[in-house]
């Protein structure tokens, strides 16, 4: 551990917490363009059309969290590094038009984006990078070490770098008054019986493994499909673009936090649950489609909101059965069940843990081995991040 590295640490926690505060003041401020101006909805086609024309000049240009899954220097040669400015622009020109698509993506590839702008080392700083950038993403100090150690074979010297420079971006975005839309404690008591919750725990466990499995699986028919036939990305991406200009779908645009919380003040009925189901299948085209952002975010909006129904249902509390939602389906779409599982904790409590282990151990096992964050490779040789703590190195 050198000067040097502290210092470059101490720089990308700066960078992850400019750039997450920044993202977030975009999109409060493009939603208050498209209330005023809806027709911007109906300009997703050219945004689509901007992105892939860009993209289409370029060798390598990572777009998803699973393209990182190896650091190679040798990719470097064909990188160009202003495109890792690209990702948080193209992210903002999705917002723009309120595409159905999240914010953790842009954080973690922009930040990786900055590793070649600063010509560090990729292996080694890549991880690190994209640990503070999902830790700004999300305002909490420890889930970008979490994030990390499920994600990369990472060594300690690392794990130890991410924490510091997510400790710098937290300190920076608190003292910005920066708005945590989900990672907030409820303080409500459970008055659901142990029967009532391992009802909820196994019939909701099975219902977002299901709905995970079939998201990936559409995911990867979708976006090859796409590849092959790109005519069809343009009937797509009008589709998509009317029915959330629909007055009734509104509120589905973008990152969804107005819908979450319509959603979280009212009775459920049939018509909500069309709502969560459009918001699922309009976030599935627009990530098929290769729109800049990420689904973490509209994955916990669905999650949260099918925690929140199924709740009345099986007589459990309706901010408990949100925030068993809230990333479920996340984990099994991403297989990061560690990283869902503090997330999850740092709503309810610790007090939870053995519930929340189940619920999502019976959704990743449901949704079967297939990650949208995990190569396959990653995939053959995951083992549990608590094991990998042998392999543990000081050295850089």
């Amino acid at each position: 551990m050198t000067v040097i590295s502290l210092i470059t640490t101490l720089l990308l926690g700066l960078i992850a917490a400019f750039l997450s505060f920044t993202l977030s003041q975009v999109i409060v401020f493009f939603e208050s363009m498209r209330s005023d101006s809806s027709w911007l909805v109906l300009c997703l086609p050219i945004v689509v059309w901007i992105q892939y024309s860009i993209k289409n000049n370029e060798i390598f240009f990572p777009t998803k969290i699973k393209d990182l899954h190896e650091f190679q220097q040798s990719n470097l040669t064909f990188w160009n590094p202003f495109m890792g400015f690209y990702h948080f622009v193209g992210s903002c020109l999705s917002h723009l038009v309120g595409a159905s698509v999240g914010r953790e993506g842009v954080l973690v590839l922009t930040m990786t984006g900055f590793v070649h702008w600063f010509n560090l080392s990729l292996p080694f700083w890549g991880p690190i990078a994209a640990g503070i950038g999902f830790s700004a993403m999300t305002g909490h100090t420890l889930i970008g070490v979490i994030f990390v150690s499920e994600l990369f074979q990472t060594k300690l010297i690392q794990k130890l770098f991410v924490f510091f420079g997510s400790w710098v971006a937290s300190l920076i975005l608190t003292s910005l008054n920066f708005k945590n839309y989900f990672l907030v404690l409820i303080n409500t008591e459970d008055q659901s019986s142990f029967f009532q919750k391992l009802l909820f725990i196994v019939v909701f466990g099975m219902i977002s493994g299901v709905i995970a499995k079939h998201f990936k699986n559409l995911y990867n028919k979708l976006n090859h499909f796409f590849k092959k036939n790109k005519p069809f990305i343009f009937i797509a991406t009008v589709i998509v673009s009317i029915v959330l200009w629909i007055p009734d779908f509104r509120n589905l645009q973008s990152l969804g936090f107005n819908f979450l919380t319509d959603t979280l003040s009212q009775q459920p009925d049939s018509f909500l649950m069309l709502k969560i189901f459009i918001k699922l299948i309009v976030t599935l085209i627009c990530v098929s489609i290769g729109l800049l952002g990420g689904e973490f975010i509209p994955l916990y909006i669905v999650g949260t909101s099918l925690g929140y129904v199924f709740s009345h249902y099986l007589s459990v509390d309706p901010l408990i059965g949100a925030a068993y939602g809230s990333f479920t389906i996340f984990a099994g779409v991403s297989r990061l069940k560690w990283t869902s599982l503090f997330l999850i904790l740092t709503i309810l409590g610790w007090d939870h843990f053995i519930s929340v282990y189940l619920l999502l151990t019976i959704s990743i096992f449901i949704s079967e081995k297939d990650s949208l964050y995990l190569s396959s490779q990653q995939l053959d040789s995951h083992q549990n991040m608590f094991f990998r703590f042998k392999n543990f190195k000081m050295n850089i």
